[in-house]
């Protein structure tokens, strides 16, 4: 027996109004197909949690799941095997498709969402990143948890959001 719980929510942000979805499943290895779920763009989810935030003041899009749909900044891409000095393991999801260093140097505008691997072991997760890496404008579907976090900044704060994940289950090409 399979029990899934559906949250439906209407936002109204800014004149727009925005629909979210989500779903919880005793079943987590069955993940939700992209054409059954609204996935936010970045600068949607941006909207969604009135970013910037204040500092050290919880919004309200925090530790809530969310799905998000992108393209993968593949200059933005850090595994324990590529970088075992680093802390953490992490990609980047922006808007647009991927673009060389040079390109994004022409951009005005670029909304980017830092998406973290939390798992224990996150092989699988950057190994199917890597495995698509041939056709960097593919889009990608993430599904995972929003946390807050501040960014200070000269004589500033600022309140942002990172995504957490923890299997290769919750992206899809």
């Amino acid at each position: 027996m399979v029990i899934i719980l559906i949250i439906v929510g209407v936002l109204v942000i800014g004149g727009g109004i925005y629909y979210f979805i989500v779903q919880k499943s005793a079943k987590p290895e069955q993940p939700v197909a992209p054409q059954e779920t609204k996935y936010f763009t970045i600068s949607e989810l941006e909207s969604l949690c009135n970013l910037p935030g204040r500092c050290n003041e919880k919004m309200s899009c925090e530790e809530k799941d969310i799905f998000a749909k992108g393209y993968i900044d593949y200059d933005n891409v850090f595994d324990k095997k590529n970088y075992p000095q680093l802390p953490y393991e992490k990609f980047r999801l922006t808007d647009k498709p991927y673009a060389s260093t040079l390109e994004k140097s022409k951009m005005t505008e670029i909304h980017a969402l830092e998406v973290f691997a939390t798992g224990d072991d996150n092989s699988a997760i950057f190994k199917k990143i890597y495995d698509n890496a041939a056709d960097p404008k593919k889009l990608v579907f993430v599904n995972g948890r929003i946390e807050g976090f501040d960014m200070p900044t000269t004589g500033q704060c600022q309140r942002g959001i990172k995504l957490n994940i923890t299997s290769e289950k919750e992206i899809k090409f």
